[in-house]
């Protein structure tokens, strides 16, 4: 376009961080992720979107003030209105956490995207298993809470109508903690809203890495028919313990081959995706 008014995003590089969770100080950790993201900057087409692991955000305790009806709902009347103070509070709300507000300064001086893997949030005395989406303005745009967790999880069930998908300069993203994407009817809830892209983080507890491994085989074979079908990436981050890491897209699916920790990225062919400048500016 000649005004510059639009641009074209034909590829972004998602970066998979297969880590540890962070229980130290998040200065203390800072210097280690910029050299993950030089080191897989090195072919010349920077990091775009990086993923974190389920629980990944470890170091802080953090407790926010939510009525129910406050939550983003897929079937809200004023759902534009309702979501711009939904997420205006919760970054005022995040903003006196001093390591999350450091994790947020470090995407906007690397203008990247993250997800924060997952944390267990306070909501008013209810602990429920939480994941956020970082923009490059170093802004909380997308969260979602666990809809299932298992039995072992010290965390509540959060409302199934609450969103996964949300909009970035990139396209719609999806947002998955762990194993509710294997329940077909919140998945296939999620993908009739056509995201591009679909971040899992998973903590998958270490036992029998190899059975785990075929069994992590017999699910990107599932969910490759789905990509190539509805034309979405899922990007899978796991614990090192585990290592089950992997990327599917419409063409080609990338498994992580080794169990510690160790980061890895993958580039993805977006389907013409027009964006409009404003969104850049402000997504």
């Amino acid at each position: 376009n000649n005004n510059n008014s639009y641009y074209y995003i034909n590829e972004i590089k998602v970066a998979i961080f297969q880590y540890f969770p962070i229980q130290t100080h998040v200065d203390l950790y800072i210097k280690r992720l910029n050299s993950g993201l030089n080191e897989l900057s090195k072919d010349g087409k920077v990091v775009d979107i990086v993923i974190f692991p389920e629980y990944w955000f470890f170091c802080e305790s953090i407790n926010l003030s939510f009525d129910n009806e406050e939550f983003l709902m897929t079937d809200d009347n004023d759902y534009e209105n309702k979501k711009k103070l939904f997420f205006q509070k919760l970054n005022e709300q995040v903003s006196h956490y001093n390591n999350f507000k450091l994790l947020c300064d470090w995407c906007y001086q690397n203008k990247i995207h993250c997800l924060l893997g997952s944390t267990l949030i306070d909501f008013n005395g209810f602990k429920f298993n939480c994941s956020f989406l970082i923009n490059s303005n170093g802004e909380i745009i997308g969260f979602v809470r666990k809809k299932r967790p298992v039995t072992f999880e010290r965390s509540c069930a959060a409302n199934e109508k609450e969103e996964n998908v949300f909009e970035t300069i990139f396209g719609p993203i999806a947002i998955m903690i762990c194993f509710d994407i294997e329940n077909m009817d919140l998945f296939e809830r999620v993908i009739s809203k056509k995201p591009i892209l679909i971040l899992n983080p998973v903590l998958i507890a270490p036992n029998n890495f190899s059975q785990k491994r075929v069994a992590m085989e017999l699910t990107a074979r599932r969910f490759e028919k789905y990509a190539i079908e509805n034309e979405f990436s899922l990007i899978r981050c796991d614990i090192p313990s585990s290592g089950l890491s992997l990327a599917i897209t419409p063409s080609k699916t990338v498994f992580n081959c080794f169990d510690g920790e160790t980061h890895f990225a993958v580039r993805i062919a977006l389907n013409k995706n027009l964006i409009n400048n404003n969104q850049i500016n402000n997504n």
